[in-house]
């Protein structure tokens, strides 16, 4: 999931295969299927447009619209944000970071003031902890996990026979079957079932499981030294939110120790941006051909080690064989609480680029904009964005669903674009979905693009 020096695009089409769209190519000289034709009439396509253009100068809104939606809804909605509307790749991509950083505030915000359990911050329920798992999704921040991480990832992955398993029950079960096919027979002294404490009170089992842990510890050091002596290399945005997290938590939560407020931290850095990629590397990094399953295990290990540095507890199965990799786990807990805390020294936009103020949408904080996103964002200015039909379809079903809260006032721009709009057209199949090229000032399609 060989590596190279593209890993963003890797990420970036995991995304789109999710969506059926896996292989983009232009297909503008092609004729659109009259279907498709009449679902995205050019009346249609402005209207969508000018919502994206009212949305994009509005990071507050989206962020009440995050919110709003329910879980099952809110992938395709960040997806849109993340990926098409503060996606540039040009010299605007700075602007752009703010105001997707701006966006993930407000949610941050709203959500400490929300929450009253310190236990269950960033938990997988609520819409922050989808938006963070989104944002370590672009290509910032998996540029920085390529050049970082992926030569050690590569390392794991080339020792295809290197068996790291220390479940006690599992390492049973291979040692069984290692006896049997050595033997030629089924007859031995060894009980073909076994419980999991049994297993773990095996004297062969220990014996092979004790220099696996040795190995594993040395691991997931160098995985670890490797990550603390490239503090500079972690992107701004990843620090940035480190910081609010810090802010928020001490707010909130003023009892709270340093080490519980740093494992909060580390539930965003390793829990969400490092831990995913070691789970499926396949997904983030260019690799070629099926994952060994030994090194695949091996990865998800080191993977396990590194989220007891987070939020995130495990599985009472894992927790029952995890347990004796403890010590090892502690004897770096100071020193990944030291680097999680100087993630948060960094300081806030550049004053040159963000001077001016735009007031907030449904109570929240001003937002800060910057004289070139005003001009981006205004009627006279024109900006692409790459977004698939059922992506539009989808943010027009959720403007529609919560205008009442969404877009409170009737006088309110958005809420009349909104009452204008035709009735949402149903979601396209996957074959007949299309990465169109809108821009932004009204004008009708720049490029259709299609995935065969």
């Amino acid at each position: 999931m060989c590596i190279c020096a593209i890993p963003a695009i890797s990420a970036v089409k995991s995304f789109l295969a999710r969506l059926g769209l896996r292989n983009v190519k232009d297909t503008s000289e092609r004729q659109t299927p009259p279907e498709i034709a009449a679902i995205v009439s050019d009346r249609n396509l402005r209207k969508y447009a000018e919502l994206l253009r009212l949305l994009y100068s509005d990071p507050q809104r989206i962020a009440w619209l995050c919110q709003l939606v329910d879980l099952s809804e809110l992938g395709a909605l960040l997806n849109t944000v993340m990926f098409s509307l503060y996606n540039s790749a040009g010299p605007e991509r700075r602007e752009e970071e703010a105001l997707v950083l701006t966006t993930i505030r407000s949610v941050l915000f709203s959500y400490m003031e929300g929450t009253t359990q310190f236990d269950s911050l960033l938990c997988r329920n609520t819409p922050i902890s989808p938006m963070l798992v989104c944002y370590t999704r672009r290509k910032v921040p998996q540029d920085y996990i390529a050049a970082v991480l992926s030569q050690r990832i590569y390392k794991i992955l080339n020792y295809e026979d290197l068996n790291l398993e220390i479940d006690p029950q599992v390492v049973y079960i291979q040692l069984v079957q290692s006896v049997e096919e050595t033997t030629g027979t089924v007859h031995h002294p060894f009980a073909r079932n076994v419980t999991p404490e049994l297993a773990a009170e095996n004297e062969n089992v220990q014996a092979i499981i004790g220099p696996r842990l040795k190995m594993l510890d040395e691991i997931v050091d160098s995985f670890l030294l490797t990550i603390v002596e490239q503090l500079d290399s972690v992107p701004f945005g990843i620090r940035w939110i480190c910081k609010q997290i810090r802010t928020l938590v001490q707010q909130r939560f003023p009892d709270a120790s340093e080490g519980s407020i740093s494992s909060v931290i580390g539930g965003l850095f390793f829990v969400r941006l490092i831990c995913p990629v070691l789970q499926t590397p396949q997904d983030y990094l260019p690799i070629s051909g099926v994952l060994a399953k030994h090194p695949r295990r091996s990865l998800t290990l080191v993977s396990l080690i590194l989220q007891q540095y987070g939020n995130m507890p495990l599985s009472v199965e894992q927790q029952s064989y995890m347990d004796a990799l403890a010590p090892n786990i502690e004897k770096n807990r100071s020193r990944v609480n030291r680097f999680l805390n100087d993630l948060c020294e960094v300081g806030e936009f550049d004053d040159s680029v963000i001077e001016a103020s735009h007031s907030g949408s449904c109570g929240y904080p001003a937002v800060p904009l910057t004289h070139y996103q005003q001009d981006k964002a205004s009627s006279n200015s024109s900006f692409n964005v790459h977004v698939s039909l059922n992506n539009l379809f989808h943010v027009h079903a959720m403007a529609l669903k919560y205008r009442e809260a969404f877009t409170p006032e009737i006088d309110d721009p958005l809420r009349m674009l909104v009452d204008e709009l035709e009735s949402v057209p149903p979601l396209l199949r996957p074959a007949e979905n299309r990465i169109i090229e809108l821009r932004l000032n009204g004008s009708l399609l720049v490029t259709t693009l299609q995935s065969v």
